[in-house]
């Protein structure tokens, strides 16, 4: 029997439509391959929960390993500290490739990070970040200079010398939104700081964050706003359909142009859903080498996807007290912007409270994300429509802009 090629939940098998994506990325690594200088200011993958920034990013682990980068990943959580985790992490990727640099310089790196990030100073300054309209209130330099240290003999040890020459180190650092804001002010500055001797530091730094993320980056330091950003459109019909014909064709099995549309429609244009129907379309048919996946299977495998989405939201819907399940159904019944987005006021309008306490909660739970200022989506299309299924019928929320022509359930992200 052959095994599942689609991996729900996990970075896909082949990464379709993401061609120019790759090569900007690929442009942004060239000067750490070719000349052992400094990319330049972070690259920052943008875009909504679930479109593929995590595979996108991935995909360009796996290639700059190849192409001879030591790579350090880290994932950041709520204005969780997040630097002394990339500390560790750096050195277990130098450790694993034999690359430390010398002992007595790099221990008394890591022990410098050990100290100084941990400082009040440090998280004072994330107060100040998030409390006030302070503008990019100065990191403490000790810890500004720790993380350069780090950085510095890092990069340097990656990229080698004598009889081992490697490329350089690249850090990958996912949910960049969610970072602490003072480490995030001290990591900008470090880099600033680092970038006026490009020559000196062969590293690059690539982040991944939802829309929002630009605006959080900007308010830590000057240095955010010169990031080079690069969102990620929602992927075409076509491009999602590459992504179920392409893993089925590596094992030598096809779907019918029929059994496409089928599956795309189903899994409503969502990439996580896709594969979510695929690989439930797939366990329906049994495939061997030589056959064809046809609608008969991918009506079969689009309900039994369907099952597995409903249990998605019954597990998030769920997870959520009252009051927050009150933010979320005076957002089901908002009137949707086209592309999804439902304006904060209209929620606030028809609760009668201000509801940041419950926004943050939500968007900590990835239930709904920031899209742009004043607006909010659910980070799973459909999810709007279970919400109305599960509640008490009732008007809509008053808008304060037109509602679409087309009903909010046909939008991709709502």
């Amino acid at each position: 029997m052959l095994p599942n090629p689609y991996t729900p939940g996990q970075t896909p098998h082949h990464l379709a439509g993401r061609a120019a994506e790759q090569e900007a990325i690929r442009d942004y690594l060239a000067p750490v391959i070719a000349y052992g200088d400094m990319a330049g200011p972070p690259m920052v993958i943008t875009g909504p929960r679930g479109i593929g920034k995590t595979s996108l990013l991935d995909s360009i682990r796996d290639q700059a390993r190849q192409d001879g980068f030591i790579t350090a990943w880290t994932s950041c959580q709520r204005g969780q500290p997040f630097l002394a985790d990339l500390t560790y992490t750096i050195d277990r990727a130098l450790r694993a490739a034999d690359a430390l640099p010398a002992p007595s310089g790099w221990t008394n790196a890591l022990d410098r990070i050990g100290v100084e990030i941990a400082v009040p100073v440090v998280a004072n300054l994330g107060l100040s970040l998030s409390r006030s309209r302070q503008e990019h209130p100065r990191p403490p330099a000790c810890a500004i200079s720790a993380v350069e240290d780090v950085l510095h003999l890092a990069a340097n040890a990656a990229h080698g010398s004598g009889g081992r020459r490697g490329v350089g180190l690249l850090v990958v650092i996912d949910e960049l939104h969610a970072g602490a804001p003072g480490e995030l002010a001290v990591l900008l500055n470090a880099l600033q700081n680092l970038s006026h001797d490009r020559r000196e530091n062969p590293f690059a730094l690539m982040g991944a964050g939802i829309p929002s993320v630009g605006g959080i980056l900007t308010a830590a330091a000057t240095f955010g706003e010169r990031s080079r950003w690069l969102p990620l459109p929602d992927l075409t019909i076509p491009e999602l359909a590459e992504a179920l014909q392409a893993p089925a064709r590596d094992l030598d099995v096809t779907w019918t142009p029929d059994a496409l549309d089928i599956a795309v429609t189903a899994a409503q244009h969502y990439p996580h859903f896709v594969q979510i129907i695929g690989s439930a379309t797939w366990r329906t048919a049994r495939p061997t080498a030589g056959d064809t996946i046809t609608s008969h299977h991918a009506h079969a495998g689009a309900a039994a996807g369907a099952t597995e989405i409903t249990s998605l939201y019954d597990a998030r819907w769920a997870s959520v007290p009252d009051a927050e399940r009150a933010v979320l159904t005076a957002m089901a019944k908002a009137h949707p912007t086209p592309a999804g987005d439902v304006a904060r006021r209209d929620i606030e309008q028809a609760l009668g409270t201000d509801i940041s306490t419950h926004r943050a909660r939500l968007i900590d739970k990835a239930i709904i994300d920031d899209t742009q200022r004043g607006y909010l989506r659910f980070t799973l299309p459909g999810f709007a429509d279970y919400i109305r299924h599960h509640t008490t019928p009732g008007p809509p929320a008053r808008s304060s802009h037109p509602r679409p022509g087309s009903p909010d359930a046909t939008n991709a992200r709502q």
